[in-house]
């Protein structure tokens, strides 16, 4: 069978250290991890024109992280905190990219702010800033190495994660380095695994096949349990694949 095609959408910057112009960008772990895991990827600039067409050719959906903030007016707060950035150009898109994703059934994996949206999006709402919110806090968001293992989280085992894991510790390292995370639960959320100090560290959907968000950064790939979470989602990307023919998908585009 063909390789599924990943859908990845970019991060993007009005100006920046890369260029003085508007430009897109993203880290190559995550093309990277894809590619390793047995998957095509494929970028999506923010372009809400497209995103149906852009589903068309995808057989799975990846919501990176990126130094971006989900306006609190999606979930009813404010004022803003002084640290929250936001990019309503990449938010208003992967929002509506995933709720059409959703929608057509597309295996889907939020990361960092990707499982932010993924919460939000079905109606939950965030900690603006963890270490004003939250006492007793781990090291979520630090001055180590992006891929640096800085604290244990705890998988539910009745889970969809919980079963990617399976014959896994269900405690282990994970890399997190966010300064934001789920707080009220989305409706039809499911908490799938959690750190000690109670920071919600996955979610996913109740009902649908593969809707995973995590809070940490398996696109790096740094342990055995990322590379398994990965390959489970081009799994289920190439079962969507074989059981959504590419010429069904056509008559789909709006």
């Amino acid at each position: 069978m063909a390789q599924p095609i990943i859908g990845i959408s970019l991060d993007s910057e009005d100006v920046g250290s890369f260029a003085p112009s508007p430009y897109y960008a993203l880290r190559k772990h995550y093309s990277d991890a894809i590619s390793a895991a047995g998957g095509i990827p494929l970028f999506f600039p923010h372009d809400m024109a497209h995103i149906a067409t852009y589903l068309n050719l995808i057989d799975g959906l990846l919501v990176p992280g990126g130094n971006v903030d989900v306006d609190p007016q999606y979930y009813g707060d404010e004022p803003l905190h002084h640290t929250t950035i936001l990019n309503p150009s990449r938010t208003n898109f992967d929002m509506e990219l995933m709720r059409q994703a959703f929608e057509r059934g597309l295996p889907i994996f939020g990361i960092c702010a990707g499982q932010q949206i993924m919460n939000v999006l079905f109606g939950g709402t965030l900690y603006q800033s963890l270490k004003d919110q939250v006492p007793n806090l781990l090291p979520h968001y630090h001055d180590e190495p992006r891929h640096a293992l800085v604290h244990r989280i705890t998988v539910v085992e009745d889970s969809l994660l919980g079963r990617i894991l399976h014959g896994f510790s269900l405690e282990f390292q994970v890399n997190s380095h966010h300064r934001q995370a789920a707080r009220a639960i989305g409706e039809h959320i499911l908490v799938s695994a959690v750190a000690s100090d109670g920071v919600i560290e996955a979610i996913e959907h109740k009902n649908h096949p593969f809707c995973l968000g995590v809070e940490w950064h398996p696109e790096y790939m740094n342990t055995e349990e990322d590379r398994t979470i990965m390959q489970a989602f081009i799994a289920a990307a190439s079962r969507y694949k074989a059981s959504t023919p590419l010429a069904s998908r056509k008559l789909e585009a709006v």
